[in-house]
């Protein structure tokens, strides 16, 4: 009956993390690029201010506002003559 073992699923373990140290981690895409690709465009503007609008503390918000955002260094890159700004334009709104 090898074929059986093969086909039979693993089953990963999980850590629960104690009561109290639970967090959420949410991964958003940079804005659309402009005509200059390392700034947003109208587009990615608005679509910033609309993410800042999803957080919030009250009952009615999509998520809870976040306690730490973390973008990407703008200078991060393998170009170090294009600062890449669209990270920082993209999560700008909710960090006000």
């Amino acid at each position: 009956n090898h074929h059986h073992h093969q086909n039979q699923r693993k089953t990963a373990r999980v850590n629960l993390a104690s009561p109290g140290c639970e967090g959420t981690v949410i991964i958003i895409r940079h804005c659309e690029k402009g005509k200059i690709r390392e700034h947003c465009d109208y587009l990615g503007y608005e679509r910033a201010a609309f993410l800042a609008t999803q957080f919030g503390d009250s009952p009615n918000d999509r998520w809870p506002s976040p306690s730490y955002i973390f973008p990407l260094n703008p200078g991060g890159r393998h170009n170090i003559q294009k600062l890449n700004v669209r990270e920082i334009e993209t999560i700008g709104p909710l960090s006000d």
